[in-house]
């Protein structure tokens, strides 16, 4: 959970293209180490539809990371944010109510 926070926490303090500047490496540590982790477990489907997903992704961040307002992207960081936070809680509600039936 802390992980989903620290771009957003960052990009009230410096710029959010800095912020994810500066975090980048880190994450590219941690997806090092979890695909070793789980080399001997995954799904040949899933990374048929995660890699072009994540190719057009980094294109797309590529392509308009220089010419997007940072106020802008500020906004879209907090709506993502809050965006996982509400699947989050959902995901919690309904699995309570799972355990309540």
């Amino acid at each position: 959970m802390v992980a989903i926070l620290s771009v957003p926490i960052m990009s009230l303090i410096m710029s959010p293209m800095q912020g994810a500047a500066l975090l980048l490496p880190v994450y590219l540590v941690s997806d090092v180490y979890g695909v070793w982790i789980y080399r001997e477990s995954y799904s040949i489907q899933n990374l048929f539809i995660l890699i072009p997903a994540a190719a057009i992704g980094v294109f797309a961040g590529w392509l308009f990371a220089g010419d997007t307002d940072e106020d802008v992207v500020r906004i879209i960081i907090g709506c993502v944010g809050l965006i996982f936070l509400v699947m989050r809680q959902r995901g919690r509600l309904g699995a309570a109510v799972s355990r309540a039936l």
